[in-house]
Order: structure tokens, then C-alpha cells, then sequence
């Protein structure tokens, strides 16, 4: 470890290998809204975040525990559930008048994207119908 007068301690979330400024400053200097989508064991969050002078600011967002309301009766941490929870922020962000953003993934787990089959689409069907009932 370096020591000395001339030594800066670097930012706690680099240190933490948790952000990379470098990327974010290009994020923040994007004309577009950025999507920021999260993800722990049970649950899934979207949001559509602006950056401004006095903080970051969400317009839009949409939770995997929503579909519950929406008739939903399945797990809330899996495949469909993103499928139903991105159709739901996708049908807010265009009602509110947004329709571009950066895609930005924060995961704290390894994600990884599997293909739905045919009786898993058949049996979404009726779930996305509801959701889409609910936003229009």
C-alpha cells in the first residue's frame, strides 16, 4: 500500500469494484434517459432514470411483485416474470411519452438469459393480455 503525502485514496464504490465512473460519466452525458434494471433472488425492478444537478431522477418504473395485482400467480424471480414486468415498464414509459433509453444492468446475482419455450409463451398468454388490459 502506498503512503506518503502524495497519496489519494481512490472512491469507495472503485475501490469496491462496484462502479466504473469512467462509464458512467458516459451514461450521464447521454442525451437519453437510461434504463436501470435490477435484479435480486425474488424480485425484478426497471426503471427509467434522468440524470440532473441535483440528483438522479426516476420517471418511470415497473416491479416483478405488480403482476400479483395484475392476476399473476407464478414466482416472481424467473424468466416470465421479467418477460411480463419489462411488457409492463415498456407500456409505462410509452404512456408516459418515453420511448428511447440506455440500457443499464446492475445484477447482484449471474444472470443469465434463457429462451422461453412454446408451452411457457401459451401459457403467459392469457397473464399478458391482463397486463396489457391494465395499461391500456
Amino acid at each position: 500500500m502506498a503512503i506518503g503525502p502524495r497519496y489519494q485514496v481512490p472512491f469507495r464504490r472503485r475501490r469496491d469494484g462496484k462502479t466504473n465512473y469512467h462509464k458512467r460519466l458516459g451514461l450521464m452525458l447521454s442525451e437519453w434517459p437510461r434504463v436501470v434494471v435490477r435484479k435480486t433472488g425474488r424480485n425484478l425492478i426497471v426503471q427509467l432514470v434522468e440524470h440532473g444537478t441535483a440528483g438522479d431522477r426516476t420517471l418511470t418504473s415497473a416491479n416483478a411483485l405488480e403482476l400479483k395485482t395484475l392476476g399473476y400467480k407464478g414466482p416472481t424471480g424467473n424468466t416470465p416474470a421479467a418477460y411480463l414486468t419489462g411488457l409492463l415498464f415498456a407500456s409505462r414509459a410509452l404512456a408516459a411519452g418515453h420511448s428511447k433509453g440506455v440500457l443499464r444492468t446492475v445484477v447482484s446475482h449471474f444472470l443469465r438469459l434463457l429462451g422461453c419455450t412454446e408451452s411457457i409463451l401459451s401459457r403467459m398468454q392469457p397473464i399478458i393480455q391482463r397486463v396489457s388490459r391494465a395499461m391500456a
